[in-house]
Parts: C-alpha cells; structure tokens; sequence
C-alpha cells in the first residue's frame, strides 16, 4: 500500500525525475498507479507541434513510460515578449508619476532585458529555460492554468483518502498526513525560478481542501548535480543560479508576511505569506565525500532521488520514517537558535538478491527465446556473431513450390493459388530473365499468340470472400476487354457497315476531328507513348486502367497467400514447440527477401 501524496516536479530536472518515479511506481503496483498519488510535472519545454500533437521525440521517455501530457505534465510556456513590453512601459509611466496598471509584476526588470537587445523570438520560454526570472514570469501568467492542475489532483487524493477511510472504518483525523512533495533543480530557470511560489500555491488550495492534513517536503538539488567531479571547469552560470535560489528559499522559511498577488482581480489569488513555504527542505548534494554521484545526472542522482521519495511513500518504510524525524525535530529544533534549517536525505542502491535474481531470470529467458527463435551462430565462448544463414537450397525449393502449386492447405482453409503466380514460377525456375530470345519474341508477339498465357494468367481470378467488394473480380469482365476490336459498331467500324463513300469513310478513319477516327480511338483505349517515365495512368488509357484493376486483385492475392504461408511456416505444429517454432524467423526473412 501506498502513502496518499502528490509529487510536483518543476522544470527539466523535476520532469525527469517524476519519470524514474513513475517507472518505480509502476514496477511496484504491477503496471498499475496507485490511485492515491498524483504526479505532476510544469516545465516551459513545449512537447506539442504546430498541429497539436504530441511529437515523441520531445518526451523524455523511460523506454515506453512517459509523463501523460495536460495530465502528468503540464507546459507553461507563453511568449513573453509584449508582457514584458508592457511592464516596461508600466514601469516608466510610475517613475513619471503615473498610476501603475501592472503594480504586482513590477519585480520583474523589465528595461534590463530588453536592453540586452533579444530578439522577440528568444523571449518564448522554451528558448530562455535558464532564465529564473522569465521562469517567475511564466508562473505569473500561467498562475490560474497551475492552481487549477494543483487543486484537481489534490481533490482526487483527498477523495481517495476518503474511501480509504471508510474502508479501514477510522476517522480523518486519525490518518496520517498527506505528502505533498515539490523536487526541483536549484541550478536551472524554470524550476529555481518557481519552486517558492509553487508552495504558496500548495498552501493556498491545501489548506482549503485539507488543512492541517498535509506535510509540504522540498526535494532541492544544488549546482553539484551537473558539475561533481569537475571543479574548475566551466558551469554556465548555475553556481551564482543557485546561491540566489537558496537565498530566496531562506527568506521563504521565514514567513515574512509579504503579500504576493498573482492576480489583482482574483482576490483568492493573493497570498499573504505568514507561515514558511516548506515545512522541510532537502538539499541534495551528489558531491559527497563518500561514494559521491558523478553526472550524468540522468544516470545516477535523478534515479536516486526517485528512490528516496518511493522510500517515503511506502506505507511501512515512509511511516516509520515519519515518526522518526517527528521525535528528532521535537527533540533538536528547542535546542537551536532561531533561523532556517535545511535537512539532508542520502540514499545508496543495494543489489537486493530478490530483484536481482528476478532480473537475472528474466534477462536469462529473453535470451533463450530469441536463440530458439532466431538460432544465431555463436564463437567457441558463446558469444553471438551474426544470426543463423538460411539454407538457401531449402528456400528456393519452398518459394519453387509456392508459387506453382495449386493451392495452399492450411488447417480447415484453402488459400487458391493464381495462373499469374505459376507462370511466373515457372519462369523464375527456367532463368527466364537472363534469357534475351525469350523476352524479344514475347515482346514482339501479339494478343493473338504469344501473349495469351499471360493475359489468360492475369484474366483468371479464382473466386474468394475477400474479394466481394472490389469492383473488378469478373474474368468474364476481363475477357471481354481482352475481346476488345477497334472495328466494332461503337468504335471505327469499316465503311460498308456505315454505307458511305470510301473518301468519306477515310476521312472518318484518319482525321484527328473526328473523335471515332483510329488514332483519337487508340489513344483513348491504349494511351500515348512517351519517351518520358511517369506514374501517371491517365497515359495507359482505358485498357491500362483496366489493367490496373487487375494488379490491384493479384497483389491482394498474393498478400493473403504470403500471409498465410508465413503464418504455417512459424506455427508449423509439432509437439516440440522449439521445432515447430525455432529459427523460422531467419528462413521466412530468406523466402521474403532472399
């Protein structure tokens, strides 16, 4: 069972741990989330194109586990560039000794950026992420989208809270307190830029919808995560980042009673700040003197800190370490000067022999699947040099004996094979295309002789339920294009059919006028010839359509028969499934592509 709690991650730091988090959760419950934990993560990187969908190669991914968007991840990036425009102004027009209009974003220092001549598309968020005031001002804007993501999560904790209550038949007041959980970097923009305003914000809901039934931690992780191990070296500005984000944070742990409006219109978004923001702050320092956590964070310190926070949000683990650090505060905090006080959390990964057999195991029978299913050459040490070759006398023979047999028998079905498909075996076994005299006399020959096997061939349709509902399955159709004479009634029939003149009739036989005339007729029928390649079927004309249709028939019949084929290859039943089964895989990729 699992703590009730809510876990807020903030910026690229915060997104990518409430990944790892999840994985963790996902990998305890069975694929399953437990209901009464909410995670959410509000970063400025937008991972929406211009249509509107979600494009996967923004997302940070733990193989397919991935924050939701708008659910589990929520994008705060706006444009920034007329806002601070108009703070700007806003800001000159009181040192004239004017009202101000924009009175509650004026700690912005509007006139400094813009001074640095930015271009406007450099104010979108995304593209200044280490910009902790730009990252402020984005709260500010997005303040109502981010307490409504806030209050919607908290709400359905609180109502999972509360059908656990009636299920264990004890009171509210007797449950342990909800964790709200805020991780973030110290070092970045977005999240070192909104990490203090997001507790107001927490406080502001929770203590509406369950006070005094909550716990506010912050996870905090300082510059060393992206820097331990390599002092001296260049770190882009996150050490003089993260000293002005602890600072703030101390004067946050302070309850000052300063007064925050996020909207001065919407009195219940303006905070007065009596109480400290965090009720414990973690400062998280990989750069330890024992086993210290080298970057890439992604690879050490983020995965660790997922550990920690699964830690406490497992019902017997997290319990206990509640109760312990009630007593230790009770007992240390009377004995100390008054001031703010951070609190540090480690964590180590031990090979637990239960999960590591578990790992072990499986990777062990994955292993053993693909070498059934693949059956790989290995060198003397085991070790797999490249997969199995296929017998290629076998392959021949088999796709020999698919393509002229009559049918294929699998199970109760029979698959029908086509004329199409037997002449072209039969010509695949005898070299035809290596065979020049072949192809000139067929090239050369005419419907009347040579090519009438291979108009029969393409005419002979054998009937099947997947074919009932394209529009061209008759062979009587087929033949009758095929039967086809430019001297027929409808089309240039001779002169003593129509009873005229002889000059008359080779006036209507040869004039490019006349529409019944030979050559508006073979074009209309057989095309034009060009010396230019192109897909177009308009230059075939009508008997090229037509023989379109056909191809469009034969290639679905080829599929289903391929298919089939396939199918009985890999499910060839035997009562020794690894013979049935084992390395089909490698000759069924041969009878395709070899």
């Amino acid at each position: 069972m699992t703590r009730p709690a809510m876990i807020i991650g903030l910026g690229g730091t915060g997104q990518q741990i409430l990944t790892f988090l999840k994985k963790e959760l996902l990998e305890i419950g069975g694929d399953q989330l437990p209901k009464e934990v909410k995670l959410l993560a509000f970063d400025m990187a937008s991972r929406v194109n211009a249509q509107g969908i979600v494009d996967q190669e923004k997302v940070y991914r733990l193989g397919n586990i991935m924050l939701d968007e708008n659910k589990e991840y929520v994008c705060i990036r706006d444009n920034l560039f007329p806002l601070v425009q108009k703070i700007k102004i806003d800001q000159e027009r009181v040192e004239a000794g004017q009202p101000a209009q924009l009175a509650h974003l004026h700690w912005f220092p509007a006139k400094e950026f813009l001074e640095r001549s930015l271009s406007i598309a450099s104010f979108e968020a995304g593209q200044i992420g280490s910009s902790r005031a730009l990252g402020r001002l984005c709260l500010f804007q997005n303040a109502h989208k981010i307490h409504n993501h806030i209050r919607t999560a908290l709400a359905d904790i609180k109502l999972e809270v509360n059908n656990m209550v009636l299920a264990l038949d004890q009171g509210f007041a007797r449950f342990q307190p909800i964790e709200i959980i805020v991780v973030s970097s110290l070092a970045g923009g977005t999240g070192a830029g909104i990490f203090i305003d997001i507790a107001w914000l927490i406080r502001l809901i929770a203590d509406e919808l369950i006070p005094g039934k909550y716990l506010l931690r912050g996870f905090f992780l300082l510059p060393t995560t992206f820097t331990a191990g390599n002092r001296g070296v260049a770190e882009n500005g996150r050490q003089g980042r993260g000293f002005a984000a602890w600072r703030e944070l101390d004067r946050a742990l302070l309850g000052n009673g300063n007064q925050i409006v996020y909207d001065p219109v919407d009195s219940k978004m303006q905070i007065i700040c009596d109480k400290p923001a965090y009720d414990i702050t973690y400062l998280i320092d990989p750069d330890r003197e024992q086993l210290p956590i080298f970057p890439p964070p992604i690879e050490g310190i983020y995965p660790a800190v997922a550990h920690l926070i699964s830690f406490l949000l497992d019902q017997e683990s997290g319990s206990q370490f509640a109760q312990y650090l009630a007593f230790e505060i009770y007992d240390t905090r009377h004995q100390l000067v008054n001031g703010v006080y951070h609190s540090a959390i480690g964590g180590y990964t031990l090979k637990v022999p239960t999960y590591y057999t578990k790992a072990r195991f499986s990777h062990k029978l994955a292993q053993q699947v693909l070498d059934v299913l693949l059956s790989p050459e290995k060198d003397r040490s085991g070790r797999v040099t490249h997969l199995s070759r296929p017998d290629r006398r076998k392959i021949e023979a088999d796709v020999h004996n698919f393509l002229v047999g009559d049918y294929s028998h699998i199970k109760d079905k029979i698959f029908p094979n086509t004329k199409l498909l037997q002449i072209i075996g039969q010509h695949r076994a005898r070299k035809a295309r290596e065979d020049r005299q072949l192809i000139v006399n067929t090239a050369q020959g005419v419907l009347t002789t040579s090519l009438i096997p291979y108009f029969e061939a393409l005419c002979w349709i054998p009937e099947d339920d997947h074919l009932i509902n394209l529009s061209y399955t008759s062979a009587d159709t087929c033949s009758r294009e095929l039967r086809w004479k430019i001297w027929n009634e409808n089309e240039c029939p001779p002169r003593r059919k129509r009873i005229e003149s002889p000059e008359a009739a080779w006036n209507r036989l040869t004039s490019v006028a006349s529409f019944r005339s030979v050559p508006n007729v073979r074009k209309r029928r057989f095309g034009v010839e060009s010396i230019y390649q192109s897909a177009d079927p308009k230059l075939r004309g009508e008997f090229g359509s037509e023989l379109e249709k056909l191809k469009a028939v034969h290639l679905l019949l080829f599929r289903q028969l391929l298919h089939a084929q396939t199918l009985q290859e890999l499910n060839r039943e035997n009562p020794d499934s690894c013979v049935a089964r084992g390395g089909k895989l490698v000759q069924d990729r041969g009878r395709v592509f070899g």
